[in-house]
């Protein structure tokens, strides 16, 4: 693959000379509503037939979204490849937080397999990071399913031998979804990995707060009040009621704001 880390000078320069065409991007919508248009199928259509392909995925979207996509198309397509990767990295740049809003979590995780294709070796490494992470969880879910269909008939997984460690091998045991520590600090490690790279931490607060409402993925989010609180997520309800319970009668609630 291509690598621009050599030209960093010249994206700065496309991001100040495309700045105002993004901005506009950024503020124009699609028209439609976003149709689910996924198929592998897609690959097999010339470039202009996969623009009108994925093309109703960004109904009712900002238009800079279809057209970082079609970027991250020809990227991929190994076409026009230097003014593609000078759009793609300058939109975000400019406008990762509407990108990042808007674009599916796959998509996301389009734009981060983009970034390690063509970025230089240590923002390729940071966008692997994030994008390793959720396709672990990704793995993680899929492996669930395949347990007698646990993850589909209770998935809140109220079930002790999810929560039970058991060693796998080595003395690795296994992975405590629902009460452990790990997934926090493996959250908290990748948020340090990715400082320093808003459009990287744009979608890793996405590609979170999307996985903490999922009724199972989410678990772990719900449970674990440092996670949520490095996060930017609010309390849960049952974070509210037990801290509420640990303070002294007559002690104001500093959530509250009263005292």
């Amino acid at each position: 693959m291509h690598a621009f880390h050599n030209n960093e000078v010249l994206r700065l320069i496309a991001s100040r000379y495309l700045h105002s065409r993004l901005e506009l991007l950024a503020h124009e919508m699609s028209p439609g509503s976003a149709e689910d248009t996924h198929s592998w199928q897609a690959r097999r259509l010339s470039i202009d037939e996969a623009f009108d392909y994925i093309r109703p995925e960004f109904g009712g979207m900002p238009l800079i979204c279809f057209e970082v996509a079609k970027r991250i198309v020809l990227l991929r397509r190994q076409t026009d490849v230097v003014p593609a990767w000078y759009f793609f990295r300058a939109a975000l740049d400019d406008q990762h937080a509407v990108i990042m809003k808007y674009f599916t979590s796959r998509w996301i995780i389009s734009a981060l397999d983009t970034v390690v294709d063509f970025a230089s070796p240590g923002e390729a490494a940071r966008a692997e990071a994030l994008k390793d992470f959720f396709l672990g969880v990704r793995y993680g879910y899929s492996m669930l399913f395949q347990r007698a269909g646990l993850a589909q008939t209770n998935p809140r997984l109220d079930n002790e031998d999810l929560d039970r460690a058991q060693n796998i091998w080595d003395g690795i045991n296994q992975f405590n979804y629902r009460g452990g520590d790990t997934y926090g600090n493996l959250v908290l490690r990748l948020n340090r990995t990715l400082r320093g790279y808003p459009y990287l931490e744009s979608a890793a607060r996405q590609l979170h707060a999307r996985i903490a409402r999922h009724p199972v993925l989410g678990v772990p989010y719900q449970v674990n009040r440092p996670l949520r609180t490095s996060l930017g997520l609010p309390e849960t309800r049952d974070q509210k009621e037990k801290r509420r319970k640990t303070l002294p009668p007559s002690s104001p609630d500093p959530a509250s704001g009263s005292g």
